[in-house]
């Protein structure tokens, strides 16, 4: 580090321009004196008889020089003057502990970033720089300890005391955030959104043999419906010109296929995914689509009618072959099932219920006798005790006051392939037919 100080020895001078001898026994007066504010005499080093450099420092009260070789306080020898020539300086030693301004005592603590914790022995330079945070600032950035941050408006203005951030990130506070909404939804004159910015429905007047073309930029799919019994063939392209085969599908059908050509049935509702820029309709006869354009994806559409239920059944006769398929009658004289009832003989009798293939919904068994019967249910049209095999077979517990047993499948029923039929014995084994002592009492249903 290079230090510029004059090129020629300094006159000082007092406040009446004469020249001053400035020794160590005639040093430079304090400011008002001994009202120094600390500050450097001069803005160049100074020096003495022995060559020394230092420079001096008012504290107020006292001169005091500090040598620039040892850092350490001097007494100059002979006259002070200052350093003549450019002086070069390197190699500073190690400066010494600050004492304060002005020579006060040192603090010990201190919220400046870098004090460490009142270390003041610690001084800043190359092998111990500033630090950038401290520890207090460190743990503060934890989930723990979380800094806030907050920006408030002018104290003099509308916001004053108000957290602008905060604000800007809550709903319904009246301030105006310039944000900007992307794709945002239609909304109605109340401010609603709009479910779909679908346009409403087009009509299509086919010539014969003379396609319509329709733009389906934007949209997932098109359904349209005929107006009359004419069939219509769909083509897609992208350029307008070159149209290949688009496949949909009836949405009224229970197993739909895929065709590029519709039926010639009258009010039938298509639809067809798009998967091109354009989308052709055209007809050898003259007729007439009301056609839908929707953002709904094409597989919201497919299969509509296979809902895994026969719903043709709501209202009509129920059908036993028709497994899991929903059977409602129309009315609660006919409500889709068959119910009955005996008194089973205490001589063992099969008893048909019905002479096919069926489904068994409940059937409950009084036991009326002290010891068990036993429930056999056939699949069958006609059972020989003894010889024909149960498929099922229930024990009926008995009692002082009787037993009861009940099935009960009023969701599904049970399948019967070939006919239902059944007998109460005194017996467990299968092929028993031990005859009651006293009669059982049974109810069924069935279709």
């Amino acid at each position: 580090m290079l230090i510029s100080g004059a090129t020629a020895p300094v006159q000082y001078t007092d406040v009446s321009g004469n020249p001053v001898a400035v020794t160590s026994a005639n040093p430079l007066p304090t400011s008002g004196g001994g009202g120094g504010s600390g500050s450097l005499l001069s803005d160049v080093l100074l020096t003495d008889n022995t060559g020394a450099l230092f420079v001096g420092r008012d504290n107020g009260t006292a001169i005091t020089y500090f040598n620039l070789n040892t850092n350490a306080i001097y007494t100059p020898t002979g006259t002070i003057v200052a350093a003549p020539n450019t002086v070069s300086v390197s190699n500073f030693p190690a400066t010494n502990p600050s004492v304060g301004t002005n020579l006060a005592v040192a603090p010990t603590s201190s919220t400046l970033i870098g004090f460490s914790n009142g270390g003041v022995l610690d001084q800043v330079d190359t092998s111990s720089p500033l630090p950038v945070s401290d520890a207090a600032t460190v743990s503060a950035k934890t989930s723990q300890s979380p800094q806030f941050v907050a920006i408030t408006g002018d104290p003099s203005g509308d916001f004053a005391g108000v957290n602008l951030l905060e604000q800007a990130m809550t709903d319904g506070t009246g301030l105006q955030v310039n944000v900007k909404e992307q794709s945002p939804p239609l909304r109605d004159v109340r401010g609603a959104a709009i479910p779909s910015d679908a346009p409403a429905n087009m009509v299509l007047f086919l010539g014969v043999n003379s396609p319509q073309t329709i733009d389906t930029t934007g949209y997932q799919s098109v359904a349209f419906q005929q107006t009359a019994a004419v069939a219509v063939t769909v083509t897609q392209s992208n350029d307008g010109v070159n149209f290949t085969a688009a496949f949909g599908i009836i949405n009224s059908a229970i197993n739909g296929t895929f065709t590029s050509a519709t039926a010639a049935t009258a009010q039938a509702i298509y639809t067809y995914p798009i998967a091109c820029r354009y989308m052709r309709f055209s007809a050898a006869t003259q007729t007439s689509l009301i056609v839908y354009l929707r953002q709904t994806p094409f597989a919201s559409y497919h299969q509509l009618g296979v809902l895994g239920i026969n719903i043709t059944n709501i209202g009509g006769t129920a059908n036993a072959s028709q497994a899991g398929t929903l059977t409602l009658g129309t009315t609660a004289a006919t409500n889709g099932m068959t119910i009955g009832t005996l008194v089973a003989p205490l001589t063992v009798a099969a008893t048909v219920v019905k002479a096919s293939a069926g489904k068994l919904y409940s059937m409950s068994v009084g036991n009326a006798q002290t010891t068990a019967v036993y429930l056999k249910i056939y699949n069958a049209t006609a059972v020989t005790l003894g010889t024909t095999s149960p498929i099922q077979n229930f024990l009926v517990p008995g009692g002082t006051a009787g037993g009861a047993f009940n099935l009960s499948i009023n969701d599904v029923g049970l399948y019967f392939s070939t006919g239902i039929c059944f007998a109460v014995t005194g017996g467990q084994p299968l092929l028993d037919s031990t005859a009651l002592t006293t009669a059982a009492v049974v109810n069924y249903s069935f279709i």
